[in-house]
């Protein structure tokens, strides 16, 4: 029997804002310890498996990949699936999205044109890359990030446009589905999250390229499934092929030892990750650790720490390296001071940045709602079928 659907009116997910927290702490520590002009001082002195081990940090980013899908689904979850409510969704992620990473690129830029003027020998962007950045379009078109983490941003607005299209096709044979948990478009959506997780994660063994949407969709899907499956035990399996999958791959990579490095231990990271969604989901010991003060306000300001940091951070850390010389001990109290200064940076750009862009995002959701409550909701034309 399938487990009855819950209502998801006031549902949050305390652990999933932690998990982001924590993954963005580990992306900070990945690139100020572990891969910036500071890093070679105390490495020196330790275990290369230490190295190792820190590399992995970088894998915080699959992460954020399968927690946007499970909370874009989520965010969907009472929209009906017709055009208007599919627009509304993509101004609301670019309004919530796009105004801290446009602020990010502006104090990067200016932040290049001192370090520049100051002798570092990096050159200034031309324009034209600097417009594609601001465009998401910079993967599309091959040109370089103006700052490291710009590339996910590109990836993720790829994955909103897909995923729209995939609630495009999903309506159209669900009927619009005006109710809570998609309604009757939710089969058909979790079919096309199965299908296109197991197919983009088939290619992404043959051919990757880490510029296109392709070769990361499956753990946005797999979220996405995740988070269906939920809200409706019948899923459940689809989604637990999905995990077997990413898993099986995983492993099979291991047995090339550079493929692993590079492929196979960010594949292992998304799949636990959306593993312990499943598991954690409606298990309050498992998910309440993420009301924990310090960990909601790593939630809280992930991706302002995100945005920010590697500019900052980076810069600052070649500053210290000047002063630091050979000091194995000098230069690890260098990296805690330059991470402690991105997590106050942080906290200051969520305040005047960030949160009033949520503001603007959560104010054209409300007036959705309130049209929607005004009008009634439209569907989807019925498909024919034969006679």
């Amino acid at each position: 029997m399938a487990t009855p659907l819950k209502s998801t009116k006031s549902l949050h997910f305390p652990h999933l804002d932690a998990l982001r927290g924590i993954a963005a702490l580990g992306v900070l520590i990945f690139h100020i310890a572990f891969s910036s002009a500071l890093s070679p001082v105390w490495l020196s002195v330790v275990s290369p498996h230490i190295n190792t081990a820190g590399h992995a940090l970088a894998n915080g980013v699959e992460v954020f990949f399968v927690l946007s899908g499970w909370v874009i689904a989520h965010s969907m979850r009472r929209d009906p699936l017709q055009f208007s409510s599919l627009t509304r969704f993509l101004a609301r992620r670019t309004l919530r999205l796009t105004p801290p990473y446009w602020a990010a690129l502006i104090v990067t830029l200016l932040m290049g044109l001192v370090a520049a003027h100051l002798g570092s020998g990096d050159s200034f962007p031309p324009l034209s890359k600097i417009a594609l950045n601001f465009l998401y379009l910079q993967n599309i078109f091959g040109a370089d990030n103006v700052f490291s983490p710009a590339w996910t941003l590109c990836i993720e607005a790829q994955f909103y446009v897909v995923f729209a299209v995939l609630l495009c096709i999903a309506g159209y044979w669900g009927q619009g589905a005006s109710e809570e948990d998609f309604g009757n478009a939710r089969f058909p959506l979790a079919m096309l999250f199965f299908v296109s997780a197991l197919g983009t994660l088939a290619l992404a063994w043959r051919w990757n390229d880490a510029a296109s949407f392709v070769s990361w969709w499956f753990y946005f899907a797999g979220g996405a499934l995740g988070y269906l499956a939920s809200r409706d035990s019948r899923l459940m399996p689809l989604a637990g092929i999905v995990v077997a999958a990413m898993a099986g791959v995983s492993l099979r990579l291991y047995s090339h030892p550079v493929r692993f490095d590079d492929e196979g231990r960010a594949l292992l990271v998304g799949t636990l990750t959306l593993l312990f969604l499943l598991v954690a989901h409606g298990r309050a010991r498992w998910t309440e650790w993420g009301r924990i003060n310090v960990f909601a306000w790593l939630g809280r300001i992930s991706y302002s720490l995100y945005l920010t940091h590697f500019g900052f951070g980076v810069l600052l850390a070649r500053a210290f390296r000047k002063i630091v010389g050979h000091h194995a001990a000098l230069a690890v109290g260098f990296i805690v001071i330059d991470m402690a200064l991105c997590l106050i940076l942080a906290q200051l750009f969520w305040r005047w940045i960030e949160f009033p862009s949520m503001a603007w995002a959560n104010g054209l959701k409300l007036k959705g709602d309130a049209l929607r409550e005004s009008f009634g909701t439209a569907t989807w034309p019925r498909p024919r079928t034969s006679e």
